[in-house]
């Protein structure tokens, strides 16, 4: 299977992303134009090669149906494109070659940070010298629900008053994309995160209260609170999750940039900078007399 040129048009037509993973033989075939049958182990294999934010995209059916389409049109393009002979029209080198770059800089840096790790112990440390960064004040963990109008908020309080999940109804009514899928749940907020209207009834209410509707720059809003704290610190385990992410993160950037000091000086990198600037003076166009 060839990707060629194609895969430069793709990465441009990438936004409108997205065959289902139904059952099937990895050969069998889900795509065919003339002259060129795509199997569904190859459609994988395509998909593997790609950006994890354009993958997570692809579990949803319909994109991933929409961006099977827009590959194989892509394949069409680049037949037509090779049949003009853009293949030697030196812009399309030019960008190419840039693509070809990238690519092979990308798979290099990939593989520089791959044994990266963040231990157990490499957050317990950074935990213990840091523990005052993870001070906090007063906090409450709440659940939301927002709609639009005092009607739609004081019936969704009613039903919530006759014993009906708060969850449940977060899922079904409220519009805040965000928290709804998780059943309305915001996490923990502390003083000054949310304007006056808001905090007001959030740090008045006992664990395991429902607020009565209340409107504020969101809209109309019920809270409920799962569970409040004093002043105090947070515990490696309320952050292990987001601390290891970061740790990594900062790992991979200093390997990164311990190896591209190396290669600088390896390869004798220099930017002549007044030359750049010399040649980018040059090129301003002259004001009209």
């Amino acid at each position: 299977m060839k990707y060629g040129f194609a895969f430069g048009i793709l990465l441009g037509l990438l936004p409108m992303a997205g065959v289902p993973q139904g059952e099937g033989d990895a050969e069998t075939v889900i795509a065919e134009i003339e002259g060129f049958q795509l199997t569904r182990s190859e459609f994988a294999e395509i998909k593997a090669s790609l950006p994890d934010t354009i993958k997570s995209k692809l579990s949803d059916p319909a994109q991933e149906s929409a961006f099977l389409k827009t590959w194989m049109l892509s394949l069409v393009y680049e037949r037509e494109a090779l049949a003009e002979g853009l293949q030697n029209d030196p812009k399309v080198k030019t960008r190419l070659e840039i693509q070809r770059v990238q690519q092979l800089a990308s798979a290099y840096t990939e593989l520089v940070v791959k044994d990266v790790e963040v231990t157990e112990q490499d957050m317990e440390s950074f935990y213990s010298e840091s523990r005052e960064i993870f001070k906090h004040p007063t906090m409450v963990r709440l659940k939301h629900i927002v709609v639009s109008t005092r009607d739609e908020a004081i019936a969704i309080y009613s039903r919530l008053q006759a014993g009906e999940d708060f969850e449940q109804l977060a899922r079904a009514e409220s519009k805040d994309v965000r928290s709804r899928s998780r059943g309305g749940r915001m996490g923990w907020v502390r003083p000054n995160q949310q304007d006056a209207a808001f905090e007001q009834v959030a740090f008045g209410l006992e664990v395991g209260e429902t607020s009565r509707p209340f409107m504020n720059s969101q809209g109309w809003q019920i809270l409920q609170a799962v569970e409040k704290r004093a002043p105090g610190y947070l515990t490696l385990e309320d952050i292990r999750d987001t601390l290891k992410t970061q740790l990594l993160a900062e790992t991979k950037k200093k390997r990164l940039q311990e190896v591209t000091e190396t290669l600088e000086a390896k390869y004798g990198l220099k930017i002549y900078e007044e030359s750049r600037k010399a040649g980018v003076s040059r090129a301003k166009p002259q004001s009209p007399q």
